[in-house]
């Protein structure tokens, strides 16, 4: 068996060795002391908490969470508080937001340190009623908001209490807990949930803090599968730890890919767990569920696909996946794979779908790499967008027809020159030239052309500068 570098020295140190550096690291370490004491003191007595004291402390946590939200003042904010992000003009408005919503950030930052302390001192019971609490909160709190500085000011709650919810997903992540008390804890939370309480869950953050929870014990997943087997809504609202249970479960065993496969287009990380399972272990599996799931998931299932997907089992899906990858990021690598799998005519008209965006540079390095330069310089005759992207267009054609890419780049620059002015148009003038000239050692038109336009332009001793620092004069 496996044994990672951890395990291995561990079984090359002495009890004493080991006893030593555990108790250096608690001894350093506030948090871990407290998980060694909670973990080990009471480890006789199981933790003892009733479905109706947790719903009492939720309601609690609600009250006061709902309470010091109410006090936040979106029609006098306190302008003390203000800390402009940089020192250039804001207009009043503006300012006027940043505040009010730096203010709601500031707060829960208050409120996600009382969550980490109750993680940090594994009173894992209390953290999710907190939890759950902060989310009715944030869903019912009531706010007077006359100036719409938040927008809806409990969806923007909802919002800020996501982004502070992946800190505490990493701080369960570290932290020790007992067993048992991951056990109480998701029945604790299934039962409330089971019995209406929806409102106080927020389906993606309890489920992968629950789920992160559980990957302590999989042992647990016995106790606990009852809970989620015939209950489709709890597995639609924790789908992660749903499948996480059926998997670890003795008795959910195999059904736990049907429980996946229903749940792979309403949660991503469930489809991802199901399509590497499949990949490894059933090929046409792999691809239905694949191509279900790409159709919710398209984003975030991209890059996972074309790690894994062969180009010449499925042609149609690989050209869907790839298409859909190279229109939002054109990536020229990914490019070179589709050509393998399209003909001459879906190839230019994919080539042409690029042709009439404002940034052009994707689909001339599309040209380039199929060696279509008669169709570049095409583009440079036609283009009509003044010097934007010109270098694009000209630097694959420079070397091969250097006499027009110099007529056509000169026309344009004459007609920028002309209407135009600043360092800014220079510099891109100077570069322009660059290509050319670099391109066509030797050719001295290019650097007559810079010449006759220090010329005509003499006024302009910033244009003269960008040509020289570019060696053209």
């Amino acid at each position: 068996m496996h044994l990672s570098k951890t395990s291995r020295l561990l079984n090359q140190l002495s009890d004493t060795e080991k006893l030593d550096f555990l108790s250096k690291a608690l001894e350093n370490s506030t948090s871990l002391n407290e998980q060694f004491v909670e973990y080990f003191a009471n480890k006789e007595t199981a933790p003892k908490v009733s479905q109706a004291e947790f719903e009492e402390k939720i309601r609690e946590y609600a009250v006061h969470y709902s309470s010091e939200l109410h006090e936040v003042d979106l029609e006098e904010p306190n302008w003390e508080k203000w800390e402009p992000p940089h020192n250039g003009y804001i207009p009043e408005y503006e300012a006027a937001q940043q505040l009010a919503e730096q203010e709601v950030n500031d707060l829960f930052d208050v409120f996600k340190s009382d969550l980490i302390n109750l993680i940090n001192t594994c009173d894992l019971v209390k953290f999710f009623a907190g939890l759950t609490g902060l989310v009715i909160a944030c869903r019912e709190a009531e706010v007077e908001d006359p100036y719409d500085n938040l927008g809806d000011p409990n969806e923007f709650f909802l919002n800020t209490f996501k982004e502070i919810s992946e800190e505490l997903v990493k701080t369960i992540e570290t932290t020790i807990f007992r067993p048992d008390l991951i056990e109480l804890a998701s029945l604790l939370i299934f039962g409330t949930f089971t019995k209406g309480e929806a409102l106080g869950f927020h389906s993606t953050v309890h489920d992968g803090m629950l789920l992160s929870a559980l990957k302590k014990c999989p042992e647990k997943s016995n106790v606990l599968y009852e809970l989620i087997a015939e209950d489709k809504v709890v597995k639609e609202i924790f789908p992660t730890t749903s499948v996480f249970i059926m998997k670890n479960s003795s008795k959910g065993g195999s059904d736990w890919t049907k429980l996946a496969e229903q749940l792979s287009e309403l949660d991503v990380l469930v489809a991802l767990d199901l399509l590497e399972h499949y990949h490894q272990t059933d090929k046409p599996s792999f691809y239905r569920v694949a191509k279900n799931a790409y159709r919710a998931f398209s984003h975030h299932l991209s890059n996972f696909l074309l790690d894994r997907i062969d180009d010449a089992y499925d042609v149609e899906f690989s050209k869907l996946v790839l298409k859909e990858k190279i229109a939002n990021e054109q990536d020229i690598h990914l490019y070179r794979r589709l050509k393998k799998i399209l003909n001459e005519n879906e190839l230019a008209e994919f080539r042409q779908g690029f042709s009439e965006r404002f940034d052009i540079g994707f689909y001339i390095s599309m040209l380039e790499e199929d060696g279509l330069y008669e169709t570049i310089v095409e583009v440079a005759r036609k283009w009509k967008n003044g010097i934007h992207s010109l270098d694009k267009i000209i630097k694959p054609i420079a070397a091969r027809y250097p006499v027009e890419c110099l007529q056509i780049a000169g026309k344009i620059i004459l007609s920028e020159l002309e209407n135009n002015q600043g360092r800014g148009l220079y510099s891109s003038v100077a570069a322009l030239l660059h290509i050319i000239d670099n391109n066509t050692p030797g050719n001295s038109a290019v650097k007559q052309f810079a010449a006759d336009l220090v010329k005509q332009f003499y006024r302009r001793s910033a244009l003269k500068e960008e040509l020289r620092n570019q060696k053209l004069i």
